[in-house]
């Protein structure tokens, strides 16, 4: 279920933030809170500060009192209890007077009435705060005079209530994410991207745009920008977004791309009004090509694909450029039937040969290709071309605005050609950068040929730009999604660095990602501690000092503890370190191998009223007892050594030799309850993401960027 909520909406929907915070307390997954920077999800609407789309619903609901009725509806037990909605339905309708008034009389009267019945009562109905308290105090959160007279003192069981409600988790929780949302929204506008581009000839509520990605690999991040900007116009003017998969080359395109890009445009957040296919339009297009080669505006032409790419290079028309059309619909008619005739011969524009936009250059609209269609099958062995489909479609389909990146400029004029030529309706199209990343490649050939050679996993490895790579790497799709939109529909063109992208993330990721020690297996150290405790105990600390409700982890004491080898080899003997988690120890004794270089044991004496404050060393250390896990933590560089390859450069001369390092290490013991997926913090080791969990043996971890650690070879990841 996704709740949708406007920031600038008056009065604030304070009851469906605080509800759908409990009902996310209760189950995660069960509900999604989306803030919009809008007065209304819906201009003509006036109740349209809050709008809900539940699981199998086409189309949102708006209005709170629609989604409160919902919520006592759907989960009875969580919002009423033992309660009736009848029960509820006297305060839900004083909560709604109360939100609707600013009559001083009206107000006394409605919360004397609340005072009177709160005399002998912690919450409003039966022994549990249910879905009246919440639409109350919601109702007096939005009422300045009505939260104004409480403060004063004339209502004092109303007060009492009014402080109790303010502390429960739903209300705290809903608030502090509103709140959150609303001073994202001002720092957005004071130093955020302009998205006021002012789409020309844009009308509210008839604006359509697309996006069109070609099955032909897995979406990158390159594409999740186009995909959340072509969404994010379509909504501010509260029009249509349609998801095309322009699906036209069978050489490239398997269903298995196609699934992917459904299952990740949904992952992003992106809800496309409608999908479609090229593929359908096949009939269609077939005869717009006739239609144009009848016109005298096209040619079949068989001249090889080297020599054609050397004469449009060197401006020279083709031998076949003024052939009959009664010729040329033959060949077109031999291509559509795959015959050996058919497969020499290509369709050409006929528009220019030498014109200084080497895209107008008689440019191929019409190809053969005898390999099965992914959805088609061997219906066709002719297809068209991108940039002869896609004008076409784009019409069809009743787009208004295409959104493309700014390295379709050369071809905007062929798009626009090929609209005006066969007589299509306008569609205007808008440039934004696309986004470049140092040291990575986004092409789908280059990333394509990358998985065949099992250079990299697969396109789901973390070392690559794509949708699932980045996630695998530990990337959140609320990250994801931030990171994107906060490069706007600028045209400027940039090469961008990643720490920005992962420092994005980790603002994510820290508060929510439980606290683990693990320990590096090569040469570790034991130490032993001569007053330690006689026989190993267990205590409970919190998963994280400063959020309670990730819960509680357990940390093992003994006499008899593990160190990094890094950590021992700095110590000095005599010397005040802190055991994190623990206090403070004297180093008493460091044994060293015959070499002297490698730390073979320790003697540590605990000194737990000492100073944390004054030791220079704060460590990490497990208790050295049976069965502690062992933690794979795998990092990873750069698959491209240089920052930006020049146009003659060959990627492949650039792969970086070793991009997947291994650091076997002893893991807490409760570090085996872990989920693939769940994101942690080893302590002064960084952020992991589990790829796979503890199967008896081990358990693998990513590290996952923060935007600020160095990696072995001096660039911040």
């Amino acid at each position: 279920m996704l709740v949708s909520v406007a920031l600038k909406a008056k009065p604030a929907a304070y009851v469906a933030i605080a509800c759908a915070e409990k009902l996310k307390n209760n189950d995660p997954k069960a509900v999604n809170v989306a803030y919009e920077d809008v007065p209304l999800l819906d201009k003509s609407n006036k109740e349209s500060s809050v709008s809900f789309s539940a699981a199998g619903s086409e189309k949102p609901v708006f209005g709170v009192k629609e989604l409160v009725q919902h919520f006592m509806s759907t989960y009875p037990e969580l919002f009423l209890g033992k309660l009736s909605v009848a029960d509820a339905e006297e305060w839900l309708n004083l909560a709604a007077e109360l939100t609707g008034t600013h009559d001083f009389a009206t107000v006394s009267k409605l919360l004397a009435k609340l005072d009177d019945h709160l005399i002998m009562r912690t919450v409003l109905l039966g022994y549990f705060v249910s879905i009246a308290d919440f639409a109350v105090w919601g109702a007096l959160k939005s009422n300045n005079m009505a939260a104004g007279a409480v403060r004063t003192g004339s209502y004092n069981n109303v007060a009492r209530w009014y402080k109790f409600m303010d502390a429960q988790k739903p209300t705290k929780g809903g608030l502090a994410d509103f709140t959150k949302a609303v001073n994202a929204s001002k720092k957005q506008k004071s130093s955020g991207p302009n998205y006021e581009i002012g789409l020309p000839d844009a009308v509210d509520g008839k604006v359509v745009t697309r996006f069109p990605p070609e099955p032909s690999g897995y979406l990158h991040i390159g594409h999740a920008k186009a995909a959340l900007l072509n969404q994010y116009f379509a909504k501010k003017y509260h029009g249509k977004l349609i998801m095309r998969f322009d699906d036209t080359n069978p050489s490239k395109e398997k269903s298995e791309y196609q699934e992917s890009i459904v299952e990740d445009v949904a992952l992003l957040g992106i809800k496309p009004d409608v999908l479609t296919y090229t593929s359908d339009y096949l009939d269609t297009i077939y005869q717009y090509c006739i239609d144009v080669i009848k016109a005298g505006h096209a040619y079949a032409d068989d001249t090889p694909v080297d020599q054609m790419r050397q004469e449009r290079t060197d401006g020279v028309p083709s031998k076949h450029r003024d052939r009959p059309v009664e010729e040329s619909l033959a060949i077109f008619e031999e291509m559509n039937k795959g015959t050996e005739t058919g497969l020499k011969n290509c369709i050409r524009a006929k528009i220019s040969v030498d014109s200084p936009n080497k895209a107008l250059r008689d440019p191929v609209i019409y190809r053969c290709n005898l390999l099965p269609h992914h959805r088609t099958g061997d219906k066709y062995k002719a297809y068209p071309t991108y940039d002869f489909a896609c004008p076409i479609v784009d019409s069809l389909e009743g787009v208004t605005h295409a959104l493309r990146t700014t390295e379709y400029r050369d071809r905007n004029a062929l798009y626009q050609w090929m609209l005006k030529t066969m007589n299509l309706r306008k569609v205007h199209v808008w440039e934004f950068s696309r986004m470049n990343f140092v040291r990575t490649l986004l092409s789908k050939r280059k990333l394509t040929e990358l998985v065949n050679a099992g250079v990299v996993w697969g396109w789901d490895d973390p070392r690559f730009p794509t949708v699932r790579g980045v996630r695998r790497r530990g990337m959140t799709i609320e990250a994801l999604q931030q990171y994107i939109v906060s490069q706007g529909p600028s045209k400027n063109i940039l090469t961008l660095d990643w720490t920005s992208f992962w420092a994005t993330n980790k603002k994510v990721i820290d508060p929510v990602a439980p606290r683990y020690v693990a320990v590096a297996s090569d040469k570790v150290v034991k130490a032993t501690i001569v007053n330690g405790p006689a026989a190993p105990y267990v205590e409970k600390h919190p998963k994280h000092k400063k959020n309670a409700a990730l819960g509680d982890k357990e940390i093992t004491y003994s006499n008899t503890i593990l160190f990094d080898q890094a950590d021992a080899q700095s110590f000095k003997k005599d010397e005040e370190i802190t055991l994190m988690d623990w206090g403070n120890a004297y180093v008493r004794d460091i044994v060293y191998d015959a070499d002297n270089k490698t730390v073979v044991s320790l003697k540590l004496e605990l000194h737990l009223e000492g100073d944390f404050k004054k030791t220079e060393k704060k460590v990490t250390w497990l208790a050295d007892v049976p069965s502690l896990p062992t933690v794979d933590l795998v990092d990873f560089d750069y698959l491209i050594t240089k920052d930006k390859l020049d146009e003659n450069d060959n990627y492949k001369d650039f792969l970086t030799p070793q991009t997947e390092f291994h650091t076997i290490t002893k893991g807490a013991a409760d570090m085996k309850d872990l989920k693939k997926g769940d994101i942690v913090q080893i302590e002064r080791k960084g952020y992991f993401i589990v790829d796979s969990a503890f199967d008896g043996e081990k358990a693998v971890l990513f590290n996952i960027p923060d935007g600020k650690t160095v990696n072995r070879y001096g660039v911040k990841q």
